[in-house]
């Protein structure tokens, strides 16, 4: 249920799974060796976890994508003002300039540049449509990884409950499937996935028909 400050919620006694899914989720864990830190923890700030995710091609089908140093000062001083525009976005049209980045062959560095952890959740709403419907199948693997997952994760550990918008991007991420299993849903039960995690994104894949 949403709350009327637009967050998707569920009462503490419903943040629990069954405990064959726990032992399956505790199996996952420890065949990826993964033991860093959880969402709600709050250790490393988002804007942390999405740059070393973008700057580091290690995720399959990837590749590296730095920060961009030579770059022609207009071009720069474009997309800082989208990143302007995406941190206070709440309705209308996006930047025709940000329209154009999935079809750039360096369009991961010019999406660094819109610095996507500043974006609110219509901003994220908006690029994940976008991405969604332009991108191939493994580009969208890489944004729904390095962009909307830890998004995603972060304002869950944050509020203890996903904002309406974010919660309809992981919605529109499911027309890519292939895409949202592999950069998404996986690397989400991998990487140590909190019982609250699991039930809000359980919930959107309960209503979605595969």
């Amino acid at each position: 249920m949403f709350d009327k400050d637009g967050y998707f919620d569920i009462m503490d006694q419903e943040a629990t799974i069954a405990d064959s899914d726990v032992k399956l989720l505790e199996k996952m864990n420890k065949k990826s060796g993964k033991t860093g830190e959880t969402a709600e923890t709050g250790t490393k700030s988002l804007a942390d976890m999405i740059m070393s995710k973008m700057a580091d091609g290690d995720f399959e089908d990837g590749n590296a994508a730095p920060i961009p140093e030579d770059i022609d000062p207009k071009v720069l001083a474009t997309f800082k003002k989208i990143a302007v525009v995406m941190k206070t976005y709440r309705t209308g049209k996006v930047p025709r300039a940000f329209k154009c980045i999935p079809y750039l062959v360096n369009w991961e560095e010019m999406l660094i540049l819109t610095n996507p952890p500043n974006w609110s959740p219509h901003a994220t709403l908006e690029a994940t449509r976008m991405f969604v419907s332009s991108l191939n199948a493994k580009m969208v693997q890489r944004y729904l990884n390095c962009v909307l997952l830890p998004t995603v994760r972060e304002n869950i550990g944050k509020w203890k409950k996903l904002n309406c918008h974010l919660y309809m991007a992981v919605k529109k991420s499911i027309f890519k499937q292939g895409a949202f299993f592999r950069g998404f849903l996986l690397p989400l039960a991998e990487d140590e996935c909190t019982a609250r995690e699991a039930v809000i994104i359980g919930s959107i894949l309960e209503k979605m028909s595969f």
